[in-house]
């Protein structure tokens, strides 16, 4: 998710990164002479400041987002969830219920959506579930799962994984930057 906003050449290849959140797109210009490369150039496009839009590029958005395999109901749930932590929590609970595990844990960024309505349709579960993520089941000490949530949270300085099947507390050493002093697993 990092901005780079001149393009590094590394080992000869021309290297950029447009951040996270689409916020800019990032853009290559290779510029050939027969079948040999004389220029090459990149750039961040701030997103924000696009004002022209293709309309045939629209279209074809348009028509993609409205299709009827994207628009099929799967469920009817008896409220809205709202919120990340709801949501993940909830994808962590079908997890642990489907493959009949003790727990389930899952990053924090693995969640795109804040709510999702009473009517759930494909394109829901797709836009809250993004990245084709894998279910791993694997056994898991007291101490490694302890070590997981230090690592989610010293990297972020927050909490960083939705939980099934047990609860956590975080006990901090003072400052965020000093660390953890303890954490404790509860059931």
């Amino acid at each position: 998710h990092t901005i780079v906003t001149e393009p590094k050449s590394t080992n000869g290849v021309l290297i950029t990164q447009a951040g996270d959140t689409g916020r800019y797109l990032g853009r290559i210009d290779l510029v050939f002479e027969k079948s040999r490369l004389i220029k090459r150039s990149g750039k961040l496009i701030d997103i924000s400041k696009v004002r022209w839009e293709d309309p045939e590029v629209r279209r074809l958005i348009d028509h993609y987002n409205d299709n009827r395999v994207l628009n099929k109901v799967v469920a009817d749930i008896p409220h809205e969830i709202e919120g990340k932590r709801a949501l993940g929590n909830m994808v962590c609970d079908a997890i642990r219920d489907i493959g009949g595990i003790d727990f389930a844990l899952m990053n924090r960024g693995g969640i795109r959506i804040k709510q999702l309505n009473k009517r759930v349709r494909v394109k829901d579960i797709y836009r809250m579930h993004p990245f084709k993520n894998e279910i791993v089941r694997f056994k898991l000490n007291a101490n490694e799962i302890r070590s997981l949530i230090a690592a989610g949270f010293n990297k972020s300085g927050r909490i960083d994984l939705y939980v099934s099947g047990f609860r956590y507390k975080i006990y901090k050493t003072g400052r965020k930057k000093e660390g953890i002093k303890k954490i404790e697993l509860l059931d």
